[in-house]
């Protein structure tokens, strides 16, 4: 068979044994790296053209001669032969100490027979093994395409988080969970469960095991799984999902042996990722911090210089336990999303936070349309990382650029929206700098204030103290009230009380803090100091 690998351990590949086996030869031993079932031939004690590596049947009429047609036809090149059944013991051990593959016919065969199922094998049996020779290493798209083909049956190849990495197209009747896991780029929570439930899980990422699935939810089709494993590590799964037509008969042992050669290339194609994304974080931070970037580098993020563009910022809501590799998987995360929906994108991680420069397609004119993408790449992102993650993200988007000189610009507007949206309570979401500015401005003219040594406003503190001392809630009171403009109606309902009992508070905060409410000037200004302060309520 053209191309075929011999295993590297001085024993025979179990491609060939599966030939041997499907042809009706029982092997008996020896090893060459070299044996071609391309060349296959009859014994001939004149030959002279024979092809080094050939395999040859030992069609003799006297089987005592066996041994020494064995040596002829290893001395002109032959790496195998093929001995009849008759063939003595003494012989038959002779001719396995020649170093030789050595194989032997069926009675129920003649040489002719032999010649003609050794072809049809050779031409039927898929051979894993040789998918090295015509897949670059990490290509896993090509990889998953040929074991597609070579397993009769659509392949799916996810990394150790179930995202998927990698898909052989298949045209045929819909299947709720292959689709599923395609579009969303990782397997659906509902097979997590239902390989968890049974331990299934746990046998893949433990051990070499092919698991055969046939209740999955939503009644799946059958399906084989066989983890990714690499020095005991667990890198994923390889799935292998029944099409319009049976999965054939030895499916589970040709999937083991896929499982070994895709997990070498997950390493190759993680290695590469890891590469590439530290290569490619360099330009991105470049970028943002207002570095020079050449156009070559820039296109080679995928970005095009003469775009719109726009910077998004992710960050945990838990910032503060965020460490490097939970930032590596949000990096992962994202890329993938924006791969899965064609989105020009680089990102990197700065701190605790991930941030991405997308490219933004033509939109029409106005700032809305891009606005209206970008936020929509925004909801994708945040919708797909909270799945991931299990908790809270927030992401906020800056506005857009025709300019790649302004990132570091969109980068401060996604910094201080992130900041704002933080200490909002129960943020979360997406956030745009469009919408949060006010409150962004509201905050640098407080911190302006707070900051100035000379201007100091310790009637609040006396309000806190009171709140603090006696229980009272004057401090909360007069936020929501400035906050309403004045609307005393309004601000008891947001605080739950009577309007009397508003317009007490009001007269006893007067009186206790020397506060004048009925000044424009101390409205706007502790209105202003109220709206910023954490503890105000």
């Amino acid at each position: 068979m053209p191309g075929m690998n011999a295993a590297p351990d001085e024993e025979l590949s179990a491609a060939h044994k599966r030939i041997f086996h499907a042809a009706g030869l029982t092997y008996l031993g020896g090893y060459r790296p070299d044996l071609r079932l391309d060349e296959i031939a009859i014994y001939d004690p004149e030959s002279t053209d024979l092809l080094t590596g050939s395999l040859v049947l030992l069609a003799i009429e006297d089987p005592m001669n066996a041994e020494s047609a064995a040596r002829t036809a290893v001395a002109q090149g032959a790496a195998g032969v093929v001995i009849g059944s008759w063939t003595p013991q003494d012989h038959r051990r002779s001719i396995q100490e020649l170093g030789v593959v050595v194989l032997e016919r069926p009675p129920e065969l003649n040489w002719l027979q032999t010649v003609t199922a050794l072809r049809v094998a050779s031409s039927e049996v898929p051979d894993v093994d040789s998918v090295k020779v015509g897949v670059t290493d990490g290509d896993l798209l090509a990889l998953a395409e040929t074991l597609a083909d070579v397993l009769g049956g659509p392949i799916v190849i996810e990394d150790a988080r179930f995202n998927v990495l990698a898909y052989s197209t298949y045209a045929g009747s819909f299947d709720h969970g292959r689709d599923s896991t395609i579009l969303g780029r990782r397997t659906p929570q509902e097979w997590v469960d239902h390989l968890s439930a049974d331990g299934t899980l746990q046998v893949l990422a433990g051990s070499d095991s092919v698991v055969e699935i046939m209740d999955g939810p939503r009644g799946a089709r059958r399906r084989l799984v066989s983890g990714l494993r690499a020095e005991g590590e667990f890198l994923g799964l390889l799935w292998l999902a029944e099409g319009d037509n049976p999965l054939r008969p030895d499916a589970d042992r040709l999937l083991m042996e896929a499982a070994v050669l895709t997990a070498a290339h997950v390493i190759h194609y993680q290695s590469h990722m890891r590469e590439r994304a530290t290569s490619h974080g360099s330009v991105v931070k470049s970028l943002l911090d207002g570095s020079r970037v050449s156009q070559s580098a820039v296109e080679q993020l995928g970005l095009k210089p003469s775009s719109r563009h726009a910077v998004l910022g992710l960050r945990l809501r838990q910032a503060s336990d965020v460490g490097p590799r939970t930032t590596a998987r949000l990096i992962d995360t994202v890329t993938t999303y924006c791969q899965a929906y064609r989105w020009a994108a680089a990102s990197c991680g700065i701190g605790n936070a991930v941030y991405v420069i997308a490219d933004l397609p033509k939109a029409g004119t106005t700032t809305d349309s891009y606005l209206r993408l970008v936020e929509g790449l925004g909801q994708g992102l945040l919708e797909t990382c909270e799945h991931a993650f299990g908790g809270q993200v927030i992401v906020a988007v800056s506005d857009a650029s025709p300019r790649l000189n302004a990132m570091p610009g969109l980068m401060v507007q996604v910094d201080r929206s992130l900041d704002h949206c933080s200490e909002q309570p129960g943020a979360g979401g997406v956030v745009t700098f469009h919408e949060s500015r006010n409150g962004i401005a509201l905050h640098l003219a407080a911190d302006a204030v707070r900051a100035d040594p000379i201007l100091r406003f310790p009637e609040l503190d006396v309000l806190r103290e009171m709140d603090r001392d006696e229980g009272t809630d004057y401090v909360r009171t007069l936020k929501s009230y400035l906050h309403s403009l004045g609307n005393a109606r309004v601000a008891a309902e947001a605080l739950g009380i009577h309007l009397t009992t508003l317009r007490y508070r009001l007269s006893r905060i007067e009186h206790i803090a020397g506060i004048d409410i009925g000044d424009a000037d101390t409205r706007q200004l502790y209105g202003l100091l109220l709206r910023v302060t954490p503890d105000a309520g």
